[in-house]
């Protein structure tokens, strides 16, 4: 009798094979999981849709002036001769013609890539010549510039 009283107490410290099988159980699902929503945010795109367009900043710059703006394009150099206040242009990408300048500090090789811009859009002076009248023109001072993969 004394013998199956230690059997009993035996088995009631050890932890029962069924509730660390269930722990174990949960822990792979949890993990499994936790990899699967590593591997999508991977493979979508890490950035939101550009909230704002090149044709409604141009439409209307005014109304634009001193918001940050979220646009997406195709960044290129400006033509040397006139003085701008920017240094590439930002155009939209389904239409070449559709363009805002952009004031960069460091082009790198972007030129010629879609990129995403955020920054403010501005006003300032551009002209060909000091001794010429010029024009008031609106561009965009960026803060970051991202390339669009």
């Amino acid at each position: 009798m004394v013998l199956m009283g230690n059997v009993v107490e035996q088995a009631k410290r050890r932890p029962s094979r069924k509730g660390a099988f269930v722990v174990l159980i949960f822990g792979c699902v949890v993990f499994a999981a936790g990899v699967a929503l590593l591997i999508q945010s991977l493979l979508t795109s890490r950035l939101p849709a550009p909230r704002d367009t090149i044709s409604e900043i141009v439409s209307n710059p005014a109304a634009w002036e001193g918001k940050e703006v979220e646009v997406a394009g195709t960044l290129q150099k400006t033509a040397v001769g006139i003085i701008r206040p920017f240094n590439c242009w930002l155009s939209e990408r389904a239409n070449q013609t559709m363009r805002i300048g952009v004031k960069w500090d460091s082009e790198g090789a972007l030129a010629g890539q879609a990129v995403r811009v955020v920054g403010v859009v501005r006003r300032g002076y551009a002209w060909v010549h000091p001794d010429y009248p010029g024009w008031w023109v609106y561009f965009i001072e960026a803060s970051s510039i991202h390339e669009i993969v």
